[in-house]
């Protein structure tokens, strides 16, 4: 039971390091645990790490965003930080990073319109 505990204390680490990770730090517990116990600590690394990568591919269409914005390419970037808000849902830590993100863009795409219609009222004045 112990070592279980000790596992999901664990559990973070192999989602931001792999799998490997865990394996170093408890690889002296295998030793010493029941087959039972290993059954259960290898059906729980094996969540571990399909959370790993299905976190992965949640973020991938934030980092492709963020991509977008660095670019200058507002409007792209605002409709793939919709879809991976969608994937990741508005309630996490993620969730919110891209809300921020998704603010930003939408916030430059109405500075830039404003900007542009004042020129264009500018121009139309002049030569008017």
């Amino acid at each position: 039971m112990l070592l279980l505990l000790t596992l999901l204390r664990w559990l973070s680490v192999t989602i931001y390091f792999g799998q490997h990770a865990v394996y170093d730090v408890l690889s002296g517990c295998l030793a010493r645990v029941s087959c039972r116990t290993t059954f259960m600590l290898c059906v729980v690394l094996q969540e571990a790490e399909l959370q790993r990568r299905e976190q992965a591919a949640k973020s991938k269409q934030f980092s492709l965003g963020k991509l977008a914005y660095g670019k200058g390419l507002y409007p792209e970037s605002a409709r793939l930080f919709e879809v991976a808000l969608d994937k990741e849902g508005p309630f996490s830590k993620l969730g919110g990073e891209i809300q921020l993100w998704q603010a930003l863009a939408y916030q430059v795409q109405v500075y830039k319109n404003a900007t542009n219609q004042a020129l264009n009222r500018a121009v139309l004045a002049v030569h008017a």
